[in-house]
């Protein structure tokens, strides 16, 4: 059953670079659309992203750790211990090899239930006893060892955050999703996130 966990590739990358496009709509009691584009690098072996941005603004954000540095034309500023969802996560995984898990393994996840459905296999994980207190359980859905879709539930069982992965490209031996879609739900708004990814480069 655990074939299905493990997706090796012949070699050690460390290093992630792409195109990318991000989308995101947030609905609430105000609604709102972003677009931003740019590149983005990621290095596994500082664990640091550094997303360049050329549109709307020129800029830069840069993750290191838990810190998110901004800088925008004029403005810089620092915040520790960011919430931001960061995508260096997905990055990390596609280099190691765990992008079919989320790298929930690596986590201290531990695997309840395995079911078959036709051609795809739904995974549901038991979190750490540090998520317990805003997780109830994570459910990951493979397709040919590919990971299709993440989606997280809390302590309620309500459904807190769903994201899907497309659109799979052979890149140095290393399956990489070239679009990221989720929907992420809060108490007071629902946020659309699509994060397309091109010319990527994996070294």
């Amino acid at each position: 059953m655990f074939m299905f966990l493990v997706s090796m590739s012949a070699q050690k990358y460390s290093q992630f670079k792409s195109d990318f496009t991000i989308i995101e709509k947030v609905v609430g009691d105000t609604s709102k659309s972003t677009i931003l584009i740019g590149n983005v690098y990621y290095n596994s072996e500082t664990d640091e992203t550094k997303y360049a941005i050329d549109f709307p603004k020129e800029g830069e954000w840069h993750f290191l750790d838990s810190t998110l540095f901004v800088s925008l034309q004029d403005t810089n500023y620092i915040v520790k211990g960011s919430s931001e969802i960061n995508s260096q996560s997905i990055f990390k995984n596609v280099l190691n090899s765990t992008s079919n898990d989320f790298g929930l393994g690596e986590q201290g996840y531990l695997i309840t239930q395995i079911d078959k459905k036709g051609d795809q296999v739904f995974i549901e994980w038991q979190p750490p006893a540090a998520a317990k207190e805003f997780l109830s359980s994570v459910v990951t859905k493979l397709k040919n060892e590919d990971l299709l879709a993440v989606i997280f539930y809390t302590a309620d069982k309500e459904i807190l955050n769903t994201t899907y992965f497309e659109d799979y490209k052979l890149i140095n031996s290393v399956k990489v999703p070239s679009r990221i879609k989720s929907h992420i739900t809060t108490t007071t708004s629902e946020v659309y996130k699509v994060i397309s990814l091109d010319n990527v480069e994996i070294y």
